[in-house]
């Protein structure tokens, strides 16, 4: 390795670029011979080089009178990102912005992504809304980042009001993002230590994860928790207990719980038809999922994507081929 080092070094005083698999030679000999210290000094060289070299060629363009758009700047970005520079992210998203060009939805994410690295949590929640009213619509990604940062931070309430502003998006949550959350809330014993009482949202996000696993039983169990306590039932509550019992097959217990949601005058969006109609589809049973597509038109809820694909599932399973 000391011979190969020598050979590098060479290179570089020559001014000969070493290519990318000169890097990974390096990494498997450093491997090899259990040197991890210095197998991640070269793969953090290899993604500064990679930068530097970019932005070489940023220059070159800008000399030669040609114009970044938006695909250019989005590489820098992105180089700046994986190398955790925040601030020069930023920089090069504000150059993007002074030419006039239009943030798209995976150039907003990376913006959100370096101010949640800089801390600056309040900006990232703005550059959220700002996104919103550019009629862009976030995306699980979108969120992630920010949750991430307040539960690292143990700050637990605010992961938790955002979690529910991803869900009024639109997004579905993510094993992801629960373990963001039961990460911030395990970490820290946020709720033991502060003295917090759980809440509607507390209880309805671990549902949502026990839901994750078609665990029916402990999804009921945090049910009559929130019931027992006063705590307030809303749709997303009701969305957990759906996913749990059509995630496990009990059909019969979720036509119970949207009973219920009907005494509660709760009623049912795209997301709970969406989980009854994948719920009988994983039966192959049509005619109630094309029931639920009926009583979905008729209620004035518009079906999306995922509802026409498991109703496709549900045909393809029963055969019904046309």
């Amino acid at each position: 390795m000391e011979r190969a080092e020598a050979l590098i070094r060479e290179m570089e005083e020559e001014g000969i670029d070493a290519p990318i698999d000169i890097y990974h030679t390096m990494m498997d000999g450093y491997t090899m011979i259990g040197n991890e210290e210095k197998c991640l000094i070269v793969f953090e060289r290899l993604k500064i080089g990679k930068v530097s070299k970019a932005l070489e060629v940023s220059k070159m363009m800008e000399s030669a009178g040609i114009k970044h758009n938006m695909k250019t700047y989005s590489m820098l970005i992105n180089g700046y990102l994986k190398l955790k520079d925040w601030a020069n992210a930023f920089a090069i998203f504000e150059d993007l912005v002074k030419d006039g060009l239009k943030p798209d939805v995976v150039l907003y994410n990376n913006i959100i992504q370096a101010f949640c690295g800089m801390g600056n949590m309040d900006r990232a929640i703005h550059t959220v809304k700002e996104m919103q009213k550019e009629r862009h619509r976030p995306t699980t990604r979108t969120f992630m980042p920010i949750i991430h940062g307040f539960a690292r931070a143990g700050e637990m309430r605010r992961a938790l009001e955002v979690f529910d502003m991803m869900r009024r998006s639109g997004c579905i949550p993510t094993v992801h993002t629960f373990n963001a959350l039961i990460l911030g809330l395990t970490e820290k014993r946020q709720m033991t230590l502060a003295g917090i009482t759980p809440n509607e949202h507390t209880y309805t996000t671990i549902m949502h994860g026990y839901a994750s696993l078609g665990d029916t039983g402990k999804a009921f169990e945090y049910f009559s928790k929130l019931r027992n306590e006063g705590l307030e039932l809303d749709v997303y509550t009701y969305e957990a207990l759906l996913k749990a019992c059509c995630k496990s097959g009990r059909m019969q217990s979720a036509l119970a719980v949207t009973k219920e949601m009907a005494a509660q005058n709760i009623p049912r969006n795209t997301f709970v038809y969406n989980i009854l109609i994948d719920g009988w589809a994983r039966r192959g049973d049509v005619w109630e999922a094309a029931d639920l597509i009926q009583q979905m038109k008729q209620e004035g809820v518009q079906p999306d994507i995922h509802t026409y694909t498991s109703f496709i599932n549900a045909c393809c399973k029963a055969g019904d081929m046309l």
